[in-house]
């Protein structure tokens, strides 16, 4: 009986999370410039950002760590 107790308690379902991870930052940024065009805090909206200008610009997504100063 204690077999079949251990057994069905490290057979415990599992399920994939998404956690929401505000330490990055994606910038979308010209191929050709230095300073991004816009910034977000979501890729799909990154990704969203440059579909809707894929005809005037060679976008490109950066992503970075997002910096924040605990003392402000």
């Amino acid at each position: 009986m204690k077999k079949l107790v251990l057994l069905l308690g490290l057979c415990g379902c599992t399920t994939t999370q998404q956690v929401s991870d505000d330490s990055f930052r994606y910038y979308v940024m010209d191929v050709h410039g230095t300073d991004p065009d816009a910034v977000f805090d979501d890729r799909i909206a990154a990704t969203n950002y440059v579909e809707e200008f894929k005809e005037f610009h060679d976008y490109r997504i950066v992503k970075a760590q997002s910096y924040t100063n605990e003392n402000e």
